[in-house]
């Protein structure tokens, strides 16, 4: 979409002789809606907890659009949510060192005085089982949805490794 406007000024001088000279300038300023490439479906990415992620809204349009982002709906205080920082006037967002609570759907928004646009994210936090070598047990690490410091598992001997994750759909 694009958004004309058309601005029209009179400028007027006065010369040594007293006269007056005028004339009319016109402006036209021409703004062009944001778009933001890949905004077409949902961007799924994942995390490991502790890890860090950054999020691209790579939004274009004239006036250079500002960018807001928020999640779950609600906008982001970046104040408030210290492992989260924007980059590159707002066109990343970086989540450091993740936790479970950072999973979740996010969009960033691009405004300008031609319209907007959106771009959805879905972020998956993971969290990883370490088997002790010596007893064959599973210590789950920053486990899942109830967020319990350590949880011992006992699982059978063939299983080395496992995940699971805190997903949103």
């Amino acid at each position: 979409m694009y958004f004309f406007a058309v601005t029209n000024y009179l400028s007027c001088s006065a010369n040594k002789l007293a006269i007056s000279i005028c004339s009319m300038l016109s402006f036209v300023a021409i703004a062009v809606a944001p778009r933001i490439n890949g905004s077409e479906a949902v961007d799924r990415r994942s995390v490991v907890i502790g890890g860090s992620l950054t999020l691209d809204c790579p939004a274009t349009g004239e006036p250079q659009p500002d960018i807001q982002w928020s999640r779950h709906g609600e906008t982001l205080s970046l104040i408030t949510e210290p492992n989260l920082r924007t980059v590159d006037g707002g066109r990343e967002l970086q989540l450091l060192g993740s936790h479970l609570h950072d999973a979740g759907s996010y969009t960033c928004t691009a405004t300008n005085p031609a319209g907007s646009a959106n771009k959805q994210f879905a972020v998956n936090v993971i969290g990883n089982f370490i088997r002790h070598a010596e007893t064959n047990f599973l210590k789950f690490l920053f486990c899942g949805n109830l967020c319990l410091s350590i949880m011992t598992l006992s699982l059978l001997s063939n299983f080395s490794r496992s995940s699971c994750s805190k997903t949103i759909k």
